[in-house]
């Protein structure tokens, strides 16, 4: 064989590796843009979740319904002095009554799952929302580890702390302060 086919064969091999690394990164960075696209909505969906159940604020709903439970107590006090004649209108206002006591005890049930839901997707030190969670099989066992990742940067492994939150690394500095 010539120098020259050589060279040429070289040069070749050389410009083809170059080509398929450019190739690969060209796809990883692809594929990097579309998961933070992906991430990007569900952020923004659970920000509208977290905005709407802020909007829907379940304690001012308990708050109304209470007043309303004690208005129709007084109403049902006053209806009872002349009960011969109001029995029947009685007798609906009982109705309403427990009806509203099983609507505050949903309420109160929605209102306890909403908290414990939103506990699970927010920093317990600050409230931020997760910023990306995930399941990892370790080896060839069945045991999985889960890694949280918050917006703030507070990370954990199966509850064991990775990556404080700045919050919390805040408030142990100003505690140590004089």
């Amino acid at each position: 064989m010539s120098v020259d086919v050589l060279f040429y064969t070289q040069v070749a091999s050389i410009l083809g590796f170059i080509g398929a690394v450019f190739g690969i990164y060209r796809l990883w960075i692809n594929q990097k843009d579309s998961t933070i696209e992906l991430l990007k909505e569900r952020v923004s969906y659970l920000e509208s979740q977290l905005k709407e159940a802020q909007r829907n604020d379940p304690d001012m709903l308990a708050d109304n319904l209470g007043k309303r439970v004690d208005l129709l107590t007084a109403e049902i006090k006053r209806l009872k002095e002349d009960s011969e004649a109001n029995a029947s209108h009685i007798e609906a206002k009982e109705e309403e009554k427990r009806k509203l006591k099983d609507q505050i005890l949903r309420l109160r049930q929605t209102v306890e799952d909403a908290e414990k839901k939103l506990k699970e997707i927010t920093c317990p030190y600050c409230g931020e929302p997760v910023a990306e969670r995930s399941l990892i099989t370790i080896g060839g066992s069945d045991e999985e580890i889960e890694l949280v990742s918050y917006r703030c940067g507070y990370e954990a492994r199966d509850d064991e702390m990775l990556h404080p939150c700045p919050t919390m690394v805040q408030d142990l500095d100003e505690e140590m302060q004089p």
